[in-house]
């Protein structure tokens, strides 16, 4: 202390260094889709595709890939790129998916798995919060509605990628000092793999072996896809692969599911009771030297039962060896001595005799017997017979019985189980509609509206008039936008229930539709004859399949405005962070819906520069065009069975392919349409039925006004409107069709 009294002070300056831990850049690697498409390709023993180069700058690359002899190729292109590589590789990817979606394929992938991992993670906190709110409520009344686990899809199209080649694409990116994979035979059929990784940064050596494989493919596969998992968290890499990011709404509910379990408090059990110590015996144990009393008298009992139905068995055979003594054979049945005769078998030679005492014994009849007992039959007969079944009118000749049951409006169904609770529905993803799939199949659709159509009304084929209405919906598994699910609607539903989602466009409405079904969609065709059909030719309507890209209501199908669940609030939360995008949706359907078409003529170059990346399912374009070349081989005919679905045997030399042509069009000004049902009837001046009966039933020698017409049509030019075809949404193949004609 100084002398002056007066004290030091001592300043300490602190820093204050504020240190920020930065996250590692992501790396994005895509795997090599010509291995996958190889690999496809493999399984479904097609031809290999062909690469060519389409110009010498860009880089541009076409893929060539056929899949049946009898039709022409599919062409995908790669587009312009950096590099050759970069161009196949868009190009296989095209090729993959387009495979994928014909086929119906499941290709497992790092994605898919992933997906799978976060559902069960979700499944099994739901059941652990279920878990817990069960020991809140004393003894509930029902039964814990449990939700559904989640299955890895594994059918007969299945198809797991090589993990190993996806590996080799991870080094490459990374620079990971990674060693070859060893495979070791520790037992028959048991095979372990093993491979060392050097982490980033890090001298130290990380080994990755394999579980326990019953083959040596397996158990270099499985070490692979764990040295792929390793790599991704020390490296942040994200693996583009086929399919990429579908799984995020599994990790949104997943997220909501593990918040839903936290926020739920743990009982507190109450203390356990205290065990009270068993009381022992004062004596000891001693043998016991003759049976329980009581089991000596069920032996008892037995014994004189036995003796009773052996008795009983006498009398009744003795009773059949001679019924003159003992029976008497009426009219109204015999009884005697206490015995019912009954009828048995076919013949009439046998019968039943049952006493009232519930005793029975088979044995002949005599001649007189029989007589009187074939009288008694058909007296019984007259009197039991009852009016049969009457067999409806040949409206549903599909049908294989003759009879069948019906349910109308005023059929009630009712749960045999109700104490089990309602069923939950189980959601699909919209991207995840199958596209073709069977009519039997059903759906459970969550998503936002973006477009609702006005109801329209529309007659059936037997002149029934009903409402119809078509509502787009969308969800985070849509990725481009104007590729929504179209779910057509009949009847109540287009008009009651949807009044209830015509604030769509005002505000960002979320709607389950349960229970909804493959859209079937019908065309003009000629319904030619089976052998139960009589021979005529007339216009019908004819379903020729069931595509999966459009949805439409079914008997069961609802439509719930105010859903709940962990899907829905997943739903609700993805909205919220993309707007714009639902907006866009929302706008793209207004602008294609309500004012795609327009009066301009667009040159033909400039549509047949469009793809299917950027064309829309729902626009339209008019073109002006003359036919040069009109031959009497273009127009074909469907020849099939209105009743069994079928084509006919007798007419297999007839073929016709909707949208494809084994001729090339290589002039700059033409393109190849396809035209349907009454936009022929306006090309060729006839009538439908006049058609199908000049191209069936009239050889081709015998048609001179065919001539007249192809002149016609070579020097008169025509408006057309032209659209894509449905196989655009179905698997992103863009072929055009003429929806439209004016003639000038």
């Amino acid at each position: 202390m100084p002398a002056d009294g007066c004290k030091q002070v001592l300043l300490i300056a602190v820093l204050a260094v504020k240190f920020v831990v930065m996250r590692p850049e992501t790396l994005k690697v895509t795997i090599s889709f010509q291995c996958l498409l190889n690999q496809v390709i493999g399984f479904l023993k097609l031809a290999a595709p062909t690469y060519s180069l389409t110009g010498i700058t860009g880089n541009a690359v076409t893929l060539t890939l056929v899949t049946d002899c009898d039709l022409s190729p599919y062409i995908f292109e790669g587009g312009p790129a950096v590099t050759l590589d970069a161009s196949r590789e868009f190009a296989a990817e095209q090729a993959t998916r387009f495979l994928r979606a014909e086929y119906g394929l499941q290709i497992h992938d790092l994605s898919s798995e992933a997906k799978y991992r976060l559902d069960l993670c979700a499944f099994l906190y739901e059941m652990k919060r279920i878990a817990i709110d069960s020991l809140n409520k004393p003894k509930p009344p029902e039964k814990n509605r449990w939700p559904v686990p989640p299955v890895r899809p594994h059918g007969d199209k299945y198809i797991c990628i090589d993990y190993i080649d996806v590996l080799r694409v991870v080094v490459v990116a990374t620079k990971a000092r990674v060693s070859v994979i060893e495979v070791a035979e520790l037992a028959t059929t048991k095979w372990v793999a093993w491979l060392t990784v050097y982490p980033p940064g890090s001298i130290d050596m990380e080994c990755i072996y394999s579980q326990v494989m019953s083959s040596c493919k397996a158990a270099k596969q499985d070490a692979a896809k764990r040295a792929i998992q390793f790599l991704r968290i020390c490296y942040n890499v994200d693996i583009i692969d086929l399919n990429h990011g579908k799984g995020v709404y599994s990790g949104i509910k997943c997220a909501l599911s593990r918040e839903s379990y936290m926020s739920i408090p743990t009982p507190a059990l109450p203390p356990a009771a205290p065990r009270k110590p068993k009381a022992s015996s004062s004596f000891g144990e001693h043998a016991v030297q003759r049976s329980v009393p009581v089991l000596d008298d069920a032996f008892k009992d037995g014994r004189n039962s036995m003796r009773q139905r052996s008795s009983k068995r006498s009398r009744a055979i003795s009773a059949l060896l001679e019924p003159d003594k003992n029976s008497e054979v009426a009219g109204g049945g015999a009884r005697q001595a206490g015995l019912l005769t009954e009828s048995f078998g076919t013949s009439g030679d046998y019968v039943r005799q049952r006493s009232t005492k519930r005793s029975r014994a088979f044995g002949p009849l005599q001649a007189a017997d029989k007589i009187s007992h074939a009288k008694q039959s058909q007296v019984l007969s007259k009197q039991n017979k009852r009016e049969p079944s009457k067999a409806h009118k040949p409206k549903h000749p599909q049908k294989d019985s003759d009879y069948y049951l019906s349910f109308g409006g005023s059929t009630a169904i009712t749960s045999l189980t109700p104490n089990t609770g309602p069923v939950l529905p189980k959601y699909t993803p919209i991207a995840e509609v199958p596209a073709t799939s069977s009519p039997d199949d059903r759906f459970d659709i969550l998503g936002v509206v973006v477009y609702l159509e006005d109801t329209k009304k529309k007659k059936s084929s037997g002149g029934y008039e009903f409402d119809v209405r078509d509502v787009i919906v969308v969800d985070d598994s849509v990725q481009k936008i104007g590729d929504g699910l179209v779910i057509s609607l009949y009847g109540d539903l287009a008009t009651k229930d949807c009044a209830q989602l015509s604030a769509w466009c005002e505000s960002f409405m979320i709607v389950s539709f349960r229970h909804l079904q493959p859209t079937s969609h019908a065309g003009l065709v000629l319904s030619y004859c089976c052998p139960y059909v009589p021979q005529t030719i007339s216009l019908s309507l004819l379903i020729l399949s069931a595509l999966g890209f459009s949805l439409s209501s079914s008997m069961s199908t609802t439509i719930d405005r105010n859903p709940t669940g962990p899907e829905v609030n997943a739903l609700r939360a993805w909205v919220l962070e993309n707007q714009d995008r639902v907006t866009d949706h929302m706008g793209h359907h207004l602008s294609q819906r309500d004012g795609s078409s327009s009066n301009v003529i667009m040159a033909v170059k400039d549509v047949t520069k469009k793809t299917s990346g950027t064309a829309t399912a729902y626009e339209r374009h008019w073109i002006k065009v003359t036919i040069p070349d009109v031959k009497q081989e273009d127009v074909n005919a469907y020849i099939g069975c209105s009743g069994c679905r079928k084509r006919c045997d007798n007419v297999d030399t007839v073929k016709f392919y909707c949208d494809v042509c084994s001729a090339q069009c290589t002039a700059k000004k033409s393109i190849r349409l396809t035209a349907y049902g009454k936009q022929c009837e306006a090309f060729l001046g006839l009538k439908m039925q006049n058609l199908y009966r000049k191209r069936l039933e009239i050889t081709m020698t015998e048609w001179p006004e065919f001539k007249d017409i192809a002149a016609g049509l070579k020097e008169k030019p025509l408006k057309l409107e032209v659209g894509p075809t449905g196989a655009i949404k179905r698997v992103g193949y863009l072929k055009w069709i003429v929806k439209s004609v004016e003639l000038e």
